[in-house]
């Protein structure tokens, strides 16, 4: 009985811990995203107005906004 109680309380304890954490992943998910969109969308105006392909442009783009958005979540 005492261990059927401790496994229950264990469970218990990591399922609101797993939900704790799903609401901070989403904010920070949502945080990110809004970087790497505003990013993406300045790049590739500037680059095609520099003369440059759809292709490569996102390619280019890609990358950059990538790393930014990296960056923007070791910072959270």
């Amino acid at each position: 009985m005492t261990i059927s109680k401790f496994v229950a309380v264990f469970l218990f304890t990591i399922v609101v811990v797993a939900i704790l954490n799903a609401d901070n992943a989403i904010a920070v998910a949502e945080a990110t995203s809004q970087v790497y969109k505003e990013c993406f969308d300045k790049c590739r105006s500037n680059c095609k107005s520099e003369g440059g392909g759809e292709s490569f442009c996102e390619v280019k783009c890609d990358d950059k906004c990538d790393e930014e958005e990296l960056i923007m979540k070791m910072k959270l």
